[in-house]
C-alpha cells in the first residue's frame, strides 16, 4: 500500500510536467508545421532571398549543385552551402515554395524537444519531478517565442541554428563524460563534427564563433582524458567528419583557388578601422550588456513597453545573477553555453549597427535558461526573499508568454483567420485565372526582383502560362493588389508586426477578379 501511495503521488506530481511537455509539443506542431502550408512570407523584405533560394533548389533538381551558400552583407564573402543541401530534399516532392520551408519547420519543432532535453540534463541535483516540471515550462515558453516561430516558418538559412546548437551541446556533454563504449563515442564524435559543419553554414555569427568553441572543446576533452591514450584519436574523427561534410564547399574552393576562404580569413585578421570607439573596453562592455538586455524589448516583452523599459531589465539582470550564482547543475552544458555566449558577445561588440533578432539565434533562449536555473536553485535562507524572487520571475514568465501569444495570434490569424494576408496558394490561384501570356505589373519589379520575382518563379515551375512582368502599369496589364499586408515594427523589434489595410488602388483600372485576400485589377487606357 505504501509503495502504491508513493507511486500515485509521483504520478500526480508529474502530471503537470507531462501536461506542459504535451502543450509545448502541440504549440510546436501548430505554429511550426501546420502553419507552413499557408506560406505568407515567400516575398517579404527589401531583398527576395527566399525566391532566389527557390530557384537554387530547382537548379539542384536539374543537377546544378551549389558550392557557395548565401552571401554576407559584410565582408564580401559567402557562407558554405550546406543549408541548401538541408532543404533540397523537400523539392523532390514538388516546386511549391511551401514545401521548401518544411525542413525549417521540422528543425524548429525538433529544437523544442532538444531544448527540453537540454534543460533536463542541465538541472542536476534536484528532484527528478522538479527537473521534469521546469523542462516542460522551458519547452512551453520556448515554443511561444514568436520571433523564433516567424524565422522558422519561411525559408531562411538562420532557422535551423537552435536545433544544431542544442545537438552540438548534448553531444559534447556525452563526449566529455566518456561513459559510452569506444565505438559509440566514435560515432558521437563523427556526429559532433557534422553538427559543426552544418552550423557554420547557417549564419556569419556561427561561422566565426563555433569553430573556436569546437577547438576549445577538443582541448578540454584531451586534457580531461590525457591518461586514456586510446581515446586521443577521437577528436580527429570529429575534425575529419566536419571537413568531409563540407565537401561541396571544398570542391568549389579548388576551382576558385580558395578565394572565398581568403575573404573570410581576411575579415578575421583585418584590424583596419578597429582603432576607434569600438576598440575601447568600455564600449565593448556596453555593447555586450546591451545585446543581452535588448532581448527584453526584441523578443520577450515587446507588447508591453511598460515592463521591458524598467522591470524587464531588472528581470533579465536578476535571472542572470541568481541563475549563475546559485547554479548546482551540469557544468559541462552551462560552461559550453557560456563559452559560446562570451565569444559571440565579444564578436558582436565589433558590430555597431542594429543587432536584429536573427543575429542572436545562439543566445535568444538565454533568458529562458537562466530563469529556469533561478527557479531550480534559488535557496536564500529567508523564505520571504525566495518567495519574492519566485513570484517576480513567475510574473515575468506570464508577461513574456502573453506578449508572444499576442504576436503568434496575429501571425496565425494572418494565415487562417479573419485578417488573412495573401499566401502562395492564393497567388497560384490568381495566376491560373489570368489570361495566358498577359503582363503583370508590380512597382517592386526593380533591382533583385527583376531576377527573382514571385510570379517569375511560380509561372516557371507551376502555372507555366508565360506571363510577362513590368515595373510600370500600362493599359491592359494586370495588377495583383493584396487587401492586407504586414507592417513590421522597427528593425530592432523585427519580426514583430501588425496587419494593416493596404491603401486604396489609385490608378484607373477595372476589377478583373476579387478574392478574400486580394483584388486583381486590369489597367485601363489613361488617354
Amino acid at each position: 500500500m505504501t509503495k502504491l501511495a508513493i507511486t500515485n503521488k509521483l504520478t500526480s506530481g508529474n502530471f503537470v510536467a507531462y501536461l506542459l511537455i504535451g502543450l509545448a509539443i502541440a504549440i510546436g506542431i501548430l505554429t511550426r508545421i501546420i502553419s507552413l502550408f499557408q506560406y505568407t512570407t515567400f516575398d517579404i523584405g527589401p531583398a527576395p532571398d527566399q525566391i532566389r533560394d527557390a530557384f537554387v533548389y530547382m537548379k539542384m533538381l536539374a543537377g546544378n549543385f551549389p558550392t557557395l551558400g548565401q552571401s554576407s552583407s559584410v565582408g564580401n564573402y559567402s557562407l558554405p552551402p550546406l543549408y541548401y543541401y538541408l532543404v533540397f530534399p523537400a523539392s523532390w516532392f514538388g516546386a511549391d515554395p511551401s514545401l521548401q520551408v518544411v525542413p525549417n519547420g521540422i528543425f524548429s519543432f525538433l529544437a523544442i524537444l532538444l531544448f527540453m532535453v537540454l534543460i533536463y540534463e542541465l538541472l542536476e541535483n534536484i528532484p527528478s519531478s522538479k527537473r521534469l516540471l521546469l523542462s516542460g515550462l522551458a519547452g512551453v515558453w520556448y515554443s511561444l517565442i514568436f520571433s523564433e516561430v516567424f524565422v522558422s516558418t519561411f525559408e531562411w538559412n538562420v532557422s535551423p541554428i537552435p536545433f544544431f546548437l542544442f545537438a552540438f551541446l548534448l553531444l559534447y556533454k556525452r563526449l566529455l563524460e566518456g561513459q559510452a563504449s569506444l565505438a559509440i563515442q566514435a560515432w558521437q564524435w563523427i556526429l559532433y563534427g557534422i553538427s559543426l559543419a552544418v552550423i557554420i553554414c547557417l549564419h556569419s555569427t556561427t561561422l566565426f564563433v563555433m569553430p573556436i568553441v569546437f577547438i576549445g572543446s577538443i582541448v578540454v576533452f584531451l586534457v580531461k582524458h590525457r591518461k586514456r591514450s586510446n581515446r586521443w584519436f577521437l577528436p580527429g574523427l570529429g575534425i575529419a567528419s566536419a571537413i568531409i561534410t563540407l565537401t561541396p564547399y571544398w570542391i568549389g574552393e579548388i576551382s576558385r583557388r580558395g578565394s572565398n576562404t581568403k575573404k573570410i580569413l581576411a575579415l578575421i585578421f583585418n584590424r583596419d578601422g578597429q582603432e576607434n570607439a569600438s576598440s575601447s573596453i568600455g564600449y565593448r562592455l556596453s555593447r555586450i550588456v546591451f545585446n543581452y538586455l535588448e532581448l527584453g524589448q526584441q523578443t520577450y516583452f515587446t507588447k508591453f513597453p511598460w515592463f521591458y523599459g524598467s522591470l524587464g531589465l531588472i528581470f533579465l539582470l536578476l535571472i542572470l545573477f541568481v541563475g549563475i550564482a546559485k547554479f548546482r547543475g551540469n557544468k559541462t552544458i552551462l560552461g559550453s553555453l557560456i563559452s559560446i555566449w562570451i565569444i559571440y558577445l565579444y564578436a558582436a561588440s565589433n558590430y555597431q549597427k542594429e543587432y536584429v533578432f536573427h543575429y542572436k539565434m545562439v543566445i535568444f533562449f538565454a533568458p529562458i535558461l537562466f530563469t529556469v536555473l533561478s527557479l531550480a536553485y534559488v535557496d536564500y535562507k529567508r523564505k520571504f526573499i525566495k518567495q519574492a524572487i519566485t513570484g517576480f520571475l513567475t510574473l515575468g514568465i506570464v508577461i513574456s508568454c502573453m506578449s508572444n501569444l499576442y504576436f503568434n495570434y496575429l501571425y496565425l490569424d494572418s494565415k487562417f483567420g479573419q485578417h488573412q494576408t495573401i499566401a502562395i496558394p492564393d497567388v497560384i490561384n490568381i495566376l491560373n485565372q489570368l489570361p495566358t501570356g498577359s503582363t503583370i505589373c508590380d512597382p517592386q519589379y526593380i533591382r533583385w526582383r527583376t531576377q527573382y520575382h514571385v510570379v517569375h518563379y511560380l509561372d516557371t515551375y507551376i502555372t507555366k502560362k508565360n506571363f510577362k512582368l513590368s515595373k510600370v502599369c500600362e493599359s491592359g496589364n494586370y495588377r495583383i493588389y493584396p487587401k492586407l499586408q504586414y507592417a513590421f515594427l522597427d528593425n530592432n523589434q523585427w519580426p514583430q508586426f501588425n496587419v494593416i489595410n493596404t491603401k486604396p488602388f489609385e490608378q484607373e483600372a477595372e476589377q478583373f477578379l476579387e478574392l478574400p485576400v486580394a483584388y486583381i485589377y486590369r489597367i485601363k487606357n489613361n488617354s
